[in-house]
């Protein structure tokens, strides 16, 4: 147990200030963008749903995703390279890589997980303080019938849809294990290409003018996400027995 603990700890160790910094940056970047927006906008509260999907709110979403990929690299990055203090704090802690790549591929998972709540909570505040400036009266459930209407807060939040809340979970814990399966082959030598191709394909449920709250979409991200984990697991073990002989 206590080499398996000391695996996690080195995983986070070379990542979690940076994510922290980053994090930082990209939500006061994201709160900037949203008030120089929104600030001079005299709107009744029914409307702002909408109108974070629009073109001039499409900057957040844009902003969104580039921190996605900016925390996936920095996720990735950990202990690509056998030569790297990590790497060789590794090999002396004499673990089977294998349960290095799952402890990463769970590392990678809560942090993404972190990043999509606090995401969350971002949007929350900033909508509050819009709505409570708002020229018509606004009551509790204004914030709500934002999140509702939105559909980059809908596929975000999910609410009390159960289904689509499923389909975030099953989607950022199977692109989490596909960047631990990129940083393991790397380690050898070899690339996971899919993990770019799920990239691309995690930018399009939260693209303000695609509406992907329909059940054929979250089944269709569900199959998806299974299928690209399923693959990255088993060539990754794949990949080790063949070195192992």
């Amino acid at each position: 147990m206590k080499k398996h603990l000391s695996v996690f700890y080195l995983i986070a160790r070379e990542s979690i200030y940076k994510l922290f910094f980053s994090g930082v940056l990209f939500f006061a970047l994201q709160s900037a963008i949203y008030y120089a927006v929104n600030k001079d906008f005299s709107f009744v509260f029914s409307s702002l749903g909408h109108r974070l999907d629009s073109k001039e709110n499409f900057t957040l979403i844009l902003v969104f995703y580039a921190a996605l990929l900016l925390f996936s690299l920095l996720l990735i990055k950990t202990g690509m390279q056998f030569n790297s203090k990590s790497g060789y704090t590794l090999r002396r802690l004499r673990i089977n890589e294998k349960w290095v790549f799952i402890h990463q591929g769970i590392y990678n998972f809560l942090m993404l997980m972190l990043f999509f709540i606090l995401e969350v909570l971002i949007m929350y505040v900033l909508v509050s303080f819009t709505v409570a400036g708002a020229s018509e009266k606004a009551g509790p459930q204004a914030v709500y019938i934002t999140f509702y209407e939105s559909a980059f807060l809908q596929n975000l939040f999910a609410g009390r849809d159960a289904l689509r809340a499923v389909r975030n979970i099953i989607c950022i814990f199977s692109y989490s294990v596909n960047l631990s399966a990129f940083s393991y082959l790397s380690r050898y030598g070899k690339k996971w290409i899919p993990v770019f191709i799920f990239a691309a394909l995690l930018y399009i449920p939260f693209a303000g003018k695609i509406d992907m709250t329909q059940l054929e979409y979250d089944v269709a991200y569900i199959c998806i996400s299974v299928i690209m984990l399923y693959a990255a697991a088993a060539f990754v073990f794949i990949r080790r027995n063949k070195d192992e002989i």
